[in-house]
């Protein structure tokens, strides 16, 4: 159990070819504003990666420019690269991650944000709360509608077989055709609505009797 409200950063990056923002070059492009800004979560930021995106050699200089930032590469296999939809593929990367790091607090931030002073301290007071996993949840019914109930740019997870689990569920009701956003229905499968501070105990049933469910406990935070 993590005490300290110290988190730990992260994004993923890959490239499924094809064109547009999912190539690696579209992804570079965007992501070094958002990491620039990144100093200002006062935390290590991660890029998880994969062993073959084309573009490694430049994540690196990242690294070594931007003092806050690291990469973690995953092989290709582990996430069931080239087999997985850019959608799986952003899941499989975020189990990978949370196994890596169990026991710390964990922040998934996507790439097309930029991060002002003080954003890490508001980070920080969210791991003063109990939970397993923390989601911002939108206000607005068109956007529920249209995207689901949550908005998965930012997610807080304490990493541990709970949280986990929960994820690998997730990944069960994604789709093998997407257009972005399934991953955000998914959770509304079996999560409900939840009002902002609100907390819903999941509960995944054990695999054998000889095992223990695990309780997942979501905790719903306010919209930007």
């Amino acid at each position: 159990v993590v005490n300290s409200s110290k988190f730990h950063a992260f994004t993923t990056v890959f490239d499924l070819g094809g064109g547009g923002w999912k190539t690696s070059g579209g992804v570079v492009k965007l992501s070094e504003l958002c990491l620039a800004s990144a100093a200002h979560l006062d935390a290590p930021v991660t890029l998880v990666t994969h062993t073959s995106f084309p573009k490694l050699s430049t994540l690196h200089e990242f690294s070594q420019k931007y003092m806050h930032v690291y990469v973690q590469e995953i092989p290709d296999e582990e996430v069931n690269l080239p087999g997985s939809n850019w959608v799986q593929l952003v899941e499989r990367f975020k189990v990978a991650f949370f196994r890596r790091h169990l026991g710390e607090n964990l922040a998934y931030v996507e790439l097309d944000m930029i991060f002002l002073p003080g954003a890490g301290r508001k980070f920080q007071r969210v791991f003063n709360r109990q939970f397993d996993v923390g989601f911002t949840y939108s206000k607005h019914k068109k956007d529920r509608k249209r995207k689901g109930s949550v908005n998965t740019g930012v997610i807080f997870v304490r990493a541990s077989s709970n949280s986990i689990h929960f994820f690998q569920r997730l990944l069960q009701y994604v789709p093998q055709k997407v257009k972005g956003g399934e991953n955000q229905k998914a959770i509304d499968k079996y999560v409900p609505h939840l009002a902002v501070d609100e907390t819903y105990k999941f509960v995944l049933e054990a695999e054998s009797h000889a095992s223990v469910p695990f309780n997942t406990t979501i905790l719903a935070l306010s919209f930007p």
